[in-house]
């Protein structure tokens, strides 16, 4: 189990350069020898405030301030470079923990809401990307394809967390409960005494229950849309792993026909779908949040009525 970080979780502006060269002169200030002679000359200055200026204090004063300067110099302009790797990977290292710790509670809650699915993509996107960091971390030719790979492993966990949000909803819809009531409704206006009113409510009752269960079947499809999506991506990311490899280090170019250019189209089809289930590429965003919302509550009230 990933183990859950202290420290605040990273953003991208801790990547920035202003953010590195802040870091690198913060270190260069705070460094022992830094701090320990500026410590020293500070105390020789209040003794001289206090018993009275000498040489030999003043001496040992400016002698320190001098060494407390060169140091901070030294670390800045000298080491700033193994400064700035040593931030820039601190941040690296506490970004994939907390990365981790999400995938890590992505399984979770498709265990304790019982999608398999979503327990088994979890798993397999994560070995995946695993095999495929440890493979590239260590070729510095690799930095592009890597940083594609990170992305493209994000993008299919994105999906799987979709995916348990339909899911969930989908299973709090009792969509036989609405195909009864529909067929019921139907049966009713059709054999029914006309009356304007009553045709009215009917009419839009089973309208609202034809939606539902239209919205129920789209939901389903897209949700399995997203699991295909994401292992595509499980796919692509040992694909790219594995050609990488076979090339003995050698660059691959996004331009090529190879693991690449699957690892880019991958990447590419995810988003789609994730733009789809976000925003609705039939436009109908309000009506997709509105099944969502019921599933939801109709969940909700089962385990209310369960629970007491």
């Amino acid at each position: 189990m990933a183990e859950t970080p202290q420290q605040l979780r990273p953003t991208e502006q801790d990547f920035t350069p202003r953010a590195v060269t802040r870091a690198v002169r913060n270190e260069a200030v705070q460094h022992p020898a830094t701090i320990l002679p500026m410590a020293g000359a500070l105390g020789f200055g209040f003794w001289n405030l206090v018993v009275g200026l000498n040489p030999v204090s003043l001496a040992a004063m400016l002698g320190l301030v001098f060494v407390g300067g060169v140091s901070a110099a030294y670390q800045y302009l000298i080491r700033g470079e193994t400064h700035a790797k040593h931030y820039v990977d601190e941040r690296l290292a506490l970004r994939r923990q907390y990365e981790a710790q999400d995938v890590e509670d992505l399984a979770g809650d498709c265990r304790r809401a019982g999608f398999d699915d979503g327990v088994q993509h979890v798993a397999a996107l994560r070995a995946a990307y695993d095999a495929f960091y440890e493979g590239m971390r260590e070729r510095d030719d690799a930095t592009t394809v890597l940083h594609l790979g990170r992305d493209a492993f994000h993008e299919g966990v994105a999906a799987v967390r979709r995916a348990l949000e339909i899911y969930e909803a989908r299973s709090g819809m009792d969509v036989a409960r609405l195909v009864r009531e529909r067929d019921r409704l139907q049966h009713r206006e059709r054999s029914g005494t006309p009356d304007a009113t009553t045709d009215r409510a009917a009419a839009r009752e089973i309208a609202a229950n034809a939606q539902l269960i239209d919205r129920h079947r789209e939901m389903g499809e897209l949700a399995d849309e997203l699991l295909a999506r994401a292992t595509e991506i499980e796919t692509a990311l040992e694909t790219a792993r594995l050609d990488f490899a076979a090339r003995a280090g050698r660059e691959m170019a996004l331009a090529d026909r190879g693991s690449g250019t699957q690892l880019a189209t991958a990447l590419e089809a995810a988003r789609r779908v994730q733009a789809r289930a976000i925003v609705g590429e039939r436009g109908d965003a309000k009506a997709d949040a509105e099944y969502l919302q019921a599933g939801r509550r109709e969940r909700t009230e089962k385990e209310g009525t369960h629970g007491g």
